[in-house]
């Protein structure tokens, strides 16, 4: 092993360049990361990685919150397989060398503002890139690729020359998916429609099997007026750096969130009128960051909890006198509990972020 040190930290690296073990300057013992082990969201102001450094093994800084990241030319590959080296985090900069080979994953379900890259960098470089942010969201006005070749601007977007969709059809419509497994347009079924001049306006919404990653703005102010379902390959929902969330200011009936998700883009499901949200126990580990508007000025009739936090938010919202808590069994005979208004619905945000939060981090 080799111990490689600069101004942010202490990297053990094996004989052939992998990372093994990362500490902080001057930690405590809960101020490191050692791979493969469980996941720890540190937060650092810069991190550069050492040159010297070859590998850096899947989600070997998941869930970190880092402010300026500086990669090495001596880095060859960013993560591989299904977990990024840098998946479900918060990142400010990023240097970006040349030599180094993007694991599709890299980035996925990260927020993201800025990636410093040269416009004559290669080819393949910008094709990888594209490829992998297609699972993050940019914080709105990031202009990520300001700078850009076109094409590759056009390859992130799913627009490339040549590239085929495919289409995936049930009882809601068309939904045309590409290969990386994004959404890129929905046709509803005539029989689907609730009101026949409107196509937003459906009876049903079932996204199948297949669709992975859900952009923002697809489903801007629809209205579904009878059953919303996704499907456990669904991880992301509001990719990209558009301000209207995948299902802002929709009318939803009940919601289940899918249990594999691993980003929220900002203002996912804000200014929604749900009747009842159901978030599952199963959630745990996915969200590993959340913001503060993927709810914003929601609405929701009844959120559905997994019983075991039933005491825990009647102590936390003793201020709300007009709240019921019951309980009932899903589909599956999980238990969950039931908080509802006895009054309007009210705007629940924040409720759900802390109880999402609660979810994740038990």
């Amino acid at each position: 092993m080799i111990e490689l040190s600069n101004e942010t930290g202490t990297f053990t690296v094996t004989d052939d360049g992998e990372l093994v073990r990362f500490s902080a300057p001057d930690a405590d013992s809960d101020c490191f990361l050692s791979f493969p082990g469980p996941a720890r969201k540190l937060n650092l102001y810069q991190l550069n990685i050492p040159e010297g450094v070859r590998i850096l093994p899947e989600n070997a800084f998941r869930g970190c919150h880092i402010d300026h990241l500086v990669l090495p030319d001596s880095l060859e590959l960013l993560g591989s397989g299904k977990g990024g080296a840098f998946s479900r985090c918060q990142l400010g900069s990023i240097t970006l060398p040349e030599s180094t080979t993007l694991g599709p994953q890299c980035f996925s379900g990260s927020y993201l503002k800025k990636i410093n890259i040269s416009y004559d960098a290669s080819p393949e470089l910008f094709h990888q890139l594209a490829h992998a942010l297609r699972f993050t969201f940019f914080w709105h006005g990031s202009d990520l690729m300001k700078d850009w070749p076109e094409q590759y601007v056009n390859e992130y977007k799913g627009c490339k020359s040549g590239k085929e969709l495919t289409a995936l059809s049930n009882s809601s419509g068309t939904f045309m998916v590409d290969s990386d497994g994004v959404l890129m347009d929905f046709i509803p079924a005539g029989s689907n429609l609730a009101q026949s001049d409107n196509e937003k306006a459906l009876v049903c919404l079932h996204i199948p099997d297949g669709v992975c990653a859900i952009p923002q703005k697809m489903f801007y102010s629809y209205s579904i007026s009878e059953s919303i379902t996704f499907p456990a390959s669904l991880k992301y929902i509001g990719t990209g750096d558009d301000f209207f969330g995948a299902f802002a200011g929709c009318t939803l009936p009940d919601l289940v969130l899918p249990e594999n998700l691993e980003l929220f883009g900002c203002f996912a499901f804000g200014a929604c009128t749900i009747r009842s949200l159901t978030i599952p126990g199963s959630i745990k580990d996915s969200l590993l960051h959340i913001g503060v508007r993927q709810f914003k000025d929601c609405k929701i009739d009844e959120i559905r909890i997994p019983a075991e936090y039933r005491s825990l938010y009647e102590k936390e919202l003793p201020s709300y006198p007009y709240m019921t808590f019951t309980e009932t069994t899903g589909n599956h005979g999980e238990k969950f509990c039931c908080i509802r208004s006895n009054m309007a619905p009210l705007g629940w945000g924040n409720e759900v972020l802390n109880i999402l939060y609660s979810i994740v981090n038990r």
